[in-house]
């Protein structure tokens, strides 16, 4: 039995190299195929940090953006209650802003018949001191003969009172 118990031992030993053989073949494929998962999860887990990180940041924006909403809500609801407080106001104005152009209408229609006014007295002044120059020597003459009819009573009235020294008296009285 010796014998074959070498030869069994000798197949069984070629079938478990063999066996062996495979079963170490099989483990460096299982085991690059660890190594390749490895690096497969590796790179998928990068990739997750790297999702991750941006949807931290596109919370961290959602979450500005929120807050800048609210503060934006706050500031148009207080804009609001100071619009209806500046209305009333505003209408006030408006108002006045009305009778003042009113009046202001008014003062230029006056300004403007002033105006106009102002023109045709310029224009009668201009006339009148034509009319003036035009007849300056009219004036002339008429005071020279005004002052020569002034002497000339004077003159008559001197001898008068010379010739009469009644007429003397009753113009001391009459003064």
């Amino acid at each position: 039995m010796p014998i074959e118990t070498d030869v069994d031992y000798k197949r069984e030993y070629e079938k478990e190299q063999v066996r062996l053989t495979k079963l170490w073949d099989a483990y460096e494929i299982q085991e690059k195929d660890f190594e390749q998962a490895k690096e497969k999860i590796k790179v998928l887990e990068d990739v997750i940090a790297e999702k991750e990180r941006i949807i931290l940041s596109l919370r961290q924006v959602a979450e500005n953006r929120d807050t800048q909403i609210r503060e934006l809500e706050i500031r148009v609801s207080s804009l609001e209650r100071e619009n209806s407080n500046f209305e009333p106001k505003i209408k006030e104005f408006e108002r006045d802003l009305k009778k003042q152009r009113d009046q202001f209408g008014k003062l230029y229609s006056l300004a403007e018949e002033l105006d106009e006014e102002l023109r045709y007295a310029r224009k009668e002044i201009e006339l009148r001191d034509e009319w003036f120059r035009d007849h300056i020597g009219v004036f002339s003459s008429m005071c020279n003969a005004l002052k020569s009819r002034e002497e000339i009573t004077r003159e008559t009235a001197l001898k008068r009172s010379i010739s009469s020294p009644k007429s003397e008296f009753a113009r001391d009285i009459e003064m």
